[in-house]
């Protein structure tokens, strides 16, 4: 009985070295909000009523802010097309367009704008982004 419990013992011990050794090797990502910034940000979209907006494409740059970013990833699988680099360094930023023709993004308008949430990931960071569009950032369609 003593025997099991020293091999217990011993086996939570290696656990938790492995657990920290983990953590020190993967880090927690920062917040995607503190990491990139989203600028320039229009669409083409219809209005629905006064109140509400459906986005079928959505165009933004984004800058990375937080230091170099590898595999960042836009969007999800919903999206017709992702954005997807191997690389941005900190400082840069590039045009995303997101092809929203197959599940327009429907969003009510707020006292900022339109609402528009946008998902990313990289191995540095990950998150929503939260940003509004102006009446003047709409290109219509109808």
């Amino acid at each position: 009985m003593i025997l099991l419990a020293l091999v217990w013992f011993g086996f939570l011990i290696a656990l938790r070295v492995k657990q920290n050794e983990w953590q020190s090797n993967n880090p927690q990502r920062k917040d995607a909000e503190d990491y990139f910034k989203i600028v320039n940000a229009r669409a083409f979209g219809e209005k629905i009523n006064e109140d509400s907006l459906k986005i079928t494409v959505l165009m933004f740059n984004l800058e990375v802010v937080g230091g170099d970013a590898y595999n960042v990833i836009i969007g999800d699988p919903a999206y017709e097309n992702m954005f997807v680099a191997d690389y941005m360094a900190n400082g840069t930023s590039r045009s995303i367009e997101v092809n929203l023709q197959r599940n327009p993004y429907v969003t009510g308008k707020e006292e900022k704008g339109f609402p528009v949430t946008i998902s990313v990931l990289c191995d540095e960071a990950e998150g929503d982004i939260l940003i509004y569009l102006g009446t003047d950032d709409i290109i219509s369609l109808g």
